[in-house]
């Protein structure tokens, strides 16, 4: 049972794309939504963990290359 729960569970790849795209969607409805003043904080801890998410994205695919 453990192991069919684990196949079917997404590579750490895909989760960092669904990851990065929930991200960048964050930020813009933060933008989107005009408050970006009032959120500042916010907005800037979600971009830290967009750009972590980016950097480990990357660093995924330079892996999964070799």
């Amino acid at each position: 049972m453990l192991e069919s729960a684990m196949s079917s569970a997404p590579s750490i790849t895909d989760t960092l794309r669904i990851t990065h795209a929930m991200l960048k969607a964050v930020r813009k409805a933060v933008a989107d939504g005009g408050h970006i003043e009032d959120l500042r904080e916010i907005d800037a801890l979600v971009g830290v963990a967009q750009a972590e998410t980016e950097r480990r994205l990357e660093q995924e695919l330079k892996n999964s290359a070799r």
